[in-house]
């Protein structure tokens, strides 16, 4: 191996760890937010949701309750923080095991996310340099507080990451495992294709997004299959039905249990229909504009995108047939589709421009798989690129790390406050917010989380919060 190379390899790797180191740093300074008493110590608007988890009850009762098709994201949130906390209480305080779960779980799934990225982008390719060269593109993506933190997948708040950045990487293993690394002829066929029906219910039945996902990407494969038979010259009945091999079916499933899901979201409560329809596209392109220009991430990414198509046209670099390049038009198809279809899926008092970062996580995903993809394709075929994509990446990075780590100074403190606390009141020296997206300033308001503070043994028995008063 010739000096420069080397050295190219061992900074990349040095970069590498770096910035994973940084991001632990990240996932651990940051707060815990809000919606997680409500979710773990379930009220009466949420505990339904966890004996009912395909909304039969439901429909046959007409009675129906917030996440009424989201019962696998309400149920891993439930299962984790009330076993997790307790394992780590072994070795750490207990108001530190929250924040250390918290940290390890972010911390795994961002593990996850990268590993699984890199296979999209490499493909079968299993050579050290190579995945250190994806590694090196796929990670600056993960921003939390750079120029690309509208894209991030890996957003601040635990319950956000449960109900969006996680069934979604379950997502994208589930495709991978159908699309890239299953065949009939593997040795566990069998027993990957049972693992596949059981992502399938799973997806289907998690986040809030997933549904409107898959029966557009669903649709698109179908179209798909209709026009290689049409290129084929090729549509009688027993064609088709010869050419519907495992993936065919498993895809028919996932897009029959998607409509059933996404039927079934059209009675959750929280939707909000005050808004007309036309009022609902104002607020869109207002949120376009949000997320275009106010925060560029999506603007960077698709900007790094059609450079690097220019560059693969220009210099007719050839893509493989296992890319996930020859379907950048279906992936231009399906964001059009996807935002323009946003406004239908009803409105939240607490998204008012129906576009953010949240709801544009599956675009982010699948746009940084083919800017990771197209990127690692020029640097194998052009080299001298290579230190365009380094500046690049350090220019992103450096943002990022210029910011530094978010703090959750002030909810940890609260929380270490009434755990010393022998009274039922604490008065806090500051406003804060303790595990809620405000800073509610009565203490009766807290009477749930007391709750599940004692149960987390924080504290011995109730214990309120009261802020101080605010400065007029």
């Amino acid at each position: 191996m010739k000096q420069p190379r080397r050295i190219f390899i061992f900074a990349m790797l040095a970069f590498i760890l770096f910035d994973l180191a940084w991001n632990f740093a990240e996932y651990y300074n940051q707060p815990l937010q809000g919606d997680i008493i409500p979710l773990v110590l379930p009220d009466e608007r949420n505990a339904p949701v966890l004996s009912d988890p395909f909304g039969f009850k439901a429909l046959a009762s007409g009675e129906f309750h917030p996440n009424i098709n989201r019962f696998f994201c309400n149920f891993t949130l439930y299962g984790f923080f009330r076993s997790v906390p307790f394992v780590l209480q072994k070795v750490v305080h207990p108001v530190e095991s929250l924040y250390l779960g918290s940290t390890l779980f972010k911390f795994l799934l961002l593990l996850g996310f990268w590993a699984l990225m890199v296979k999209f982008i490499i493909g079968s390719t299993k050579f050290f340099q190579d995945i250190l060269l994806a590694s090196f593109i796929v990670l600056p993506f993960f921003q939390s507080s750079g120029w690309l933190s509208s894209i991030e997948p890996m957003g601040v708040s635990i319950v956000y990451i449960f109900f969006y950045s996680f069934p979604f990487f379950l997502l994208l293993l589930l495709l991978y495992g159908i699309f890239w690394s299953t065949e009939k002829t593997d040795q566990y066929f069998k027993l990957k294709l049972l693992a596949m029906v059981g992502l399938i219910i799973v997806c289907a039945f998690s986040s809030a997004l997933m549904p409107a996902v898959v029966l557009i990407g669903g649709g698109l494969y179908f179209l798909h299959f209709i026009f290689q038979q049409i290129k084929e010259r090729q549509l009688g009945i027993k064609y088709l039905l010869s050419k519907m091999d495992w993936r065919f079916y498993l895809i028919s499933l996932f897009f029959i249990l998607s409509l059933y899901s996404f039927f079934l979201g059209s009675f959750n409560p929280e939707s909000v229909d005050n808004p007309s329809l036309s009022e609902k596209y104002e607020k869109l392109f207002s949120g376009l504009f949000s997320q275009l220009i106010q925060k560029p991430g999506p603007t960077i990414l698709w900007l790094i995108a059609l450079v690097n198509f220019s560059i693969i046209r220009y210099f007719k670099i050839p893509i493989e047939s296992k890319s996930v390049l020859p379907y950048v038009n279906y992936a231009i198809f399906f964001t059009v589709v996807y935002i323009f279809l946003l406004p239908l899926g009803g409105f939240r008092e607490y998204r008012p421009d129906i576009l953010r970062s949240d709801t544009l996580l599956p675009i982010a995903l699948m746009w940084m798989i083919i800017v990771g993809a197209s990127s690692y394709l020029i640097i194998k075929h052009l080299p001298k690129y290579t230190y365009l994509f380094l500046g690049i990446v350090i220019l992103f990075s450096h943002h990022e790390y210029a910011k530094g780590p978010s703090g959750k100074e002030c909810e940890e403190a609260a929380l270490y406050q009434l755990s010393e606390s022998s009274s039922d009141i604490i008065n806090l020296e500051a406003p804060c917010r303790v595990m809620a997206w405000v800073e509610e300033d009565y203490p009766e308001w807290f009477v749930n989380h007391s709750k599940l503070w004692q149960y987390w043994n924080i504290t011995e028995g109730r214990v309120l919060v009261k802020m101080p008063k605010k400065e007029e």
